[in-house]
């Protein structure tokens, strides 16, 4: 395999084609970037493309350290990106281009008409990055078929009693259910669409592929970070899960927020948020919210 730089000498960030050795750190972006889901084995994604297309996977580095991620391939027709990553402390940049860039050099080089990629749902973000790309939607429908379940990564237990941890906000049903569960109150479904994919952070947590903890956090990202949506399935509440999915919030907001950023909460159980280092704001201020006519529209419902 070639690992010369595709990047010029003089560069600050240099782009190479993955080496052994990088697998944990690749990882620990992709999880930064909210890119692992549950359903698709990270470990298990790597070793695919290394089986099929080692060339084709490309890494970001500034100095010794890894910062971004693209997966090209080309199957003889159509090319498709994979895993674009780039480190959130380093966005804006303009890393993100240059690793598309790296990756549609590669692909033209192979004689590569056409490139396609895939976006969630519902993350508007990524869409205008592509757009300012000159990517643009295509008339077609995306179908997938999983055709070989993932396995656990190698090392890992792979029970079924195994916390798998996504860094992604769950489906809208998921939500939905867990926060009634945990008696959080409920949402609309409409809401739900608008509020995940416009969150700063979200971390899920997932057992025998069904959701038993999440947590996230929104604002403005610079100014303001608010946590909320801290629930952990009550049929398994006591086994620490409300902690794990708390550590994850408090990693994203040590890496994250301005030192004078203001961080807070509404507390249910307010212990639990003292044993993380929150104190109670009153009786400097108390919290308080407006139900404008809400009140109106939940006894409609109920009438």
């Amino acid at each position: 395999m070639d690992h010369a730089p595709l990047s010029p000498p003089n560069s600050e960030l240099r782009i190479r084609a993955y080496i052994p050795g990088d697998g944990a750190d690749v990882i620990r972006l992709w999880n930064a970037c909210a890119l692992v889901v549950p359903w698709n084995d990270p470990a298990t994604d790597i070793q695919r493309k290394l089986d099929v297309d080692a060339a084709g996977f490309l890494i970001g580095e500034i100095g010794n350290r890894l910062v971004a991620s693209v997966m090209a391939g080309y199957e003889g027709h159509r090319g498709w990106l994979n895993y674009l990553a780039v480190d959130p402390e380093l966005r804006g940049k303009g890393y993100g281009r240059r690793m598309v860039d790296a990756a549609e050099t590669l692909l033209m080089g192979r004689g590569c008409p056409k490139v396609n990629l895939q976006i969630r749902a519902g993350n508007a973000t990524v869409v205008e990055f592509y757009r300012r790309l000159g990517y643009s939607p295509d008339a077609a429908l995306g179908l997938g078929k999983r055709l070989i379940p993932d396995m656990a990564a190698p090392g890992t237990d792979a029970s079924d009693e195994q916390i798998r941890i996504s860094y992604a906000p769950p489906a809208i049903d998921e939500y939905l259910e867990l926060r009634t569960r945990a008696g959080l109150g409920t949402h609309s479904a409409e809401a739900a669409a608008l509020g995940l994919p416009r969150g700063l952070f979200a971390v899920s947590l997932y057992r025998r592929g069904r959701l038993v903890g999440m947590g996230r956090v929104v604002g403005d990202g610079g100014c303001y970070f608010v946590i909320t949506d801290v629930a952990v399935d009550p049929d398994i509440q006591g086994e620490g899960l409300d902690h794990q999915v708390m550590d994850e919030i408090m990693k994203y907001l040590d890496r994250s927020a301005p030192p004078d950023a203001y961080i807070s909460l509404l507390a249910n159980v307010p212990e639990f948020y003292e044993t993380f280092g929150f104190e109670r704001t009153a009786p400097g201020c108390e919290g308080m919210y407006w139900p404008g006519n809400r009140k109106q529209v939940q006894q409609e419902a109920s009438a």
